[in-house]
């Protein structure tokens, strides 16, 4: 009888430690899969997401006709982790004053006095025209993504609440209007 119940207690604790193994098992699973759901992670580590995240924001864009500045700052934001570099000296010289950098995507932000013209380049061979218009344009050349656009302060404010973070006042600026020129590698 005594060898049974030895018996019995080593199977107790050997399946006492394959549930805590599955139990450690599971719970690195979760963690993993809540680690890369997480919005700018998942974009970083997957390229599938990215993929899947870019082939909507250019859906948006097509069916929109335009390109709406909130969901352009919040997909350039989530494409690939970064953080904006803000130069409040450039703002009226020109020059941008946000610039947003990876190996991905670079985009530049200007306040401007005059309205640039937006037109391809001379020696174009657009592989897909996505938005065209006087102040927009999107593209893809050469597996890069071009976004080009002119909004007012107005639409740039609903984008990024007039740079409040930035401890920034752009009212100066009224009269300017704000061009982003952003590529995208493929």
């Amino acid at each position: 009888m005594g060898t049974y119940v030895l018996w019995d207690s080593i199977c107790i604790i050997q399946v006492m430690k394959d549930q805590k193994k599955q139990f450690v098992f599971v719970f690195v699973i979760i963690i993993i899969a809540i680690f890369f759901s997480l919005g700018k992670i998942s974009y970083a580590l997957n390229p599938l997401v990215r993929y899947i995240r870019l082939q909507q924001y250019i859906s948006e864009v097509r069916h929109d006709n335009t390109i709406d500045p909130e969901q352009f700052w919040e997909f350039r934001d989530f494409y690939t982790s970064s953080t904006s570099n803000f130069n409040p000296d450039n703002l009226a010289v020109g020059k941008p004053f946000l610039s947003f950098q990876t190996s991905r995507v670079t985009s530049y932000d200007y306040l401007l006095k005059d309205i640039p013209k937006l037109a391809y380049p001379k020696d174009s061979k657009l592989v897909d025209n996505i938005l065209t218009s006087n102040d927009e344009l999107v593209y893809i050349q050469d597996n890069i993504l071009h976004i080009r656009f002119i909004k007012s302060q107005s639409e740039m404010q609903k984008a990024n609440g007039y740079f409040a973070y930035f401890g920034t006042d752009l009212k100066p600026y009224i009269d300017y209007y704000w061009y982003n020129d952003t590529t995208i590698r493929l």
